[in-house]
């Protein structure tokens, strides 16, 4: 199989992800795993159909920049915006998981 290593898009660092780029993706489901990913900091979701972000983006805590553009169907959770900062982003998304 294809090594992740080799996945456009994809940067790493110590064996760990460190950025994600969606751009473009034709994702319409962002996987709950996507909260394993706990050296991400920066996460670029642009022109994709996406529909909702698990609330495991809330436990993205290294995330500093996380960039939404063009997702015309995204609906975020409450208390999250478009353009704001990515800490206010993923602290929408933790209280998701806190239940």
């Amino acid at each position: 199989g294809e090594s992740p290593r080799s996945w456009r898009g994809v940067t790493w660092s110590d064996d760990r992800v460190q950025r994600l780029d969606l751009e473009g993706s034709k994702l319409e489901v962002l996987a709950p795993q996507i909260g394993q990913l706990q050296a991400l900091t920066k996460l670029v979701l642009g022109d994709c159909p996406l529909v909702v972000l698990p609330p495991e983006i809330g436990l993205l805590l290294a995330l500093t920049d996380l960039r939404i553009t063009n997702c015309d169907q995204l609906t975020l959770a409450p208390g999250a915006k478009e353009g704001q900062r990515a800490q206010t982003i993923v602290a929408a998304y933790a209280r998701l998981l806190i239940v």
